[in-house]
């Protein structure tokens, strides 16, 4: 359980982290991104009811798999949340690293995570936290 808890704290600290670069750096909030804050605060309210089911249900398949599938709705919600602000805003500086090989990573990595779960479930869980690892390195390498 210990387990789930720190990956999912990672994706939340990094989105945190994310989040408040974006606006701190945003001088227009529109009525799209405010609402496209809303989906992806939704899928955030879920992470802890998903964090417990999987931390107690470590190889229950639907578990692992409804985890992947939140983590990457939430994080995919927040992309689109940030080119929402940097669309309003076109004047501010790239927030994220939207390179290719960061989208592969993303993508792919959360793709692998569902699938791996049909396989052997836990893998999901150990999958999205590489996903998360690597994804805050290269938002850390944006920042500094």
């Amino acid at each position: 359980m210990f387990f789930a808890y720190v990956v999912s704290f990672g994706l939340i600290y990094m989105a945190w982290y994310a989040h408040h670069n974006t606006f701190k750096q945003a001088a227009n909030i529109t009525q799209t991104a405010f609402l496209w804050n809303g989906v992806w605060l939704f899928f955030l309210t879920l992470v802890p009811f998903i964090t417990n089911w999987v931390g107690k249900s470590p190889n229950n398949q639907l578990a692992e798999l409804v985890y992947v599938i939140v983590q990457f709705a939430w994080v995919l919600t927040y992309n689109i949340l940030n080119g929402q602000v940097q669309r309003d805003n076109p004047d501010m500086p790239i927030v994220l690293p939207y390179t290719p090989g960061w989208r592969t990573m993303f993508g792919g990595g959360f793709l692998v995570a569902a699938v791996s779960t049909l396989l052997v479930p836990i893998l999901g869980l150990i999958l999205t936290g590489v996903v998360s690892i690597w994804s805050f390195i290269q938002l850390f390498k944006t920042y500094h």
